[in-house]
């Protein structure tokens, strides 16, 4: 994985934000349920900055990327952000993540926006929702509730489904859009916290239960060296990770698997252009606002 100055930056800005938004919330709201309106802390809480791993498209390979009739007719591609401020249509920037040096050779050095793609999520596995002050974020899969333990820390989210008729609305365990992120990165501050507050069992050694017999015991090596420990419900510390819909920002979400060899091992299908995706959840975005405002006169009648 290529890791830069950009990612960790980017960490550290949305992370102090939502450090931000917790210092400010209630300790309860109405409707937690609601991908809208304000946030308890203890939602805030539970809230990390995401990564989605992208490769770039080989040189001397097809690797043709979805089909159009995989491409969800009633999600269209929207790339006007004008709601935004933004003039021309906007792209994802694969300058950020992807541009490498003279040395590499198996795929372009510096990528165009149509050569991204990402093999691990996809809309249909996303949704959306506004954060206290207004922006937009993508929820990545991760938080589900465990039988018998309290879920009140769930944050609701605007389905992809929602804006559109999904052919296959995927159960919130497929593990095709998890989007595991081969890491992760935490301040001193936030391990701590992880450590004595938020996580089910100790995330540092010697481990506790769940997570006895050195940290390995009935867990696989995505759990540890994929992040999922710190998403998953069942043993982790059940973090939603979020991605930064505005086009300036999602790209820096975004980390370059750089042997690319995933592209080549998997179906055509599950091949999406990071463009696209971007695309789509704009629209999945506009569609959420429009069933705010809908539901707004609802509430609070004219």
């Amino acid at each position: 994985m290529l890791v830069l100055g950009d990612h960790l930056k980017h960490h550290l800005y949305v992370s102090e934000k939502l450090q931000h938004f917790r210092q400010e919330a209630p300790d309860e709201i109405d409707n937690i349920k609601l991908w809208f309106g304000e946030m308890k802390e203890k939602q805030l809480q539970r809230m990390r900055p995401g990564f989605i791993r992208v490769e770039v498209l080989l040189k001397d390979e097809p690797n043709t990327t979805q089909d159009k009739t995989d491409i969800e007719d009633n999600i269209p591609l929207d790339f006007n952000f004008s709601d935004w401020g933004y003039e021309e249509d906007q792209h994802v920037d694969p300058s950020i993540c992807c541009n490498v040096g003279s040395n590499f050779t198996t795929a372009s050095q510096e990528p165009s926006a149509s050569q991204l793609m990402v093999w691990e999520t996809g809309i249909g596995g996303l949704g959306v929702r506004e954060l206290p002050d207004g922006s937009w974020v993508a929820l990545l899969p991760g938080p589900r509730p465990l039988p018998g333990v309290p879920f009140d820390y769930e944050i609701g989210n605007f389905h992809s489904g929602s804006a559109g008729k999904l052919k296959n609305r995927p159960a919130l365990s497929n593990p095709k859009f998890m989007a595991q992120s081969a890491g992760w990165l935490a301040t001193r501050y936030e391990v701590l916290e992880m450590q004595t507050q938020i996580c089910r069992a100790s995330i540092l050694p010697p481990f506790g239960e769940p997570h006895a017999r050195d940290g390995l015991y009935m867990n696989n090596v995505e759990f540890w060296s994929g992040g999922l420990q710190l998403w998953c419900q069942r043993d982790g510390c059940s973090f939603q990770r979020i991605i930064q819909l505005d086009p300036k920002n999602f790209s820096k979400h975004l980390m370059y698997h750089t042997t690319n060899n995933k592209q080549t091992a998997i179906t055509q299908e599950r091949r999406v252009l990071v463009d696209n995706l971007l695309a789509q959840l704009n629209g999945v975005r506009k569609a959420a606002i429009r069933a705010k405002e809908t539901k707004l006169k609802k509430i609070r009648p004219s």
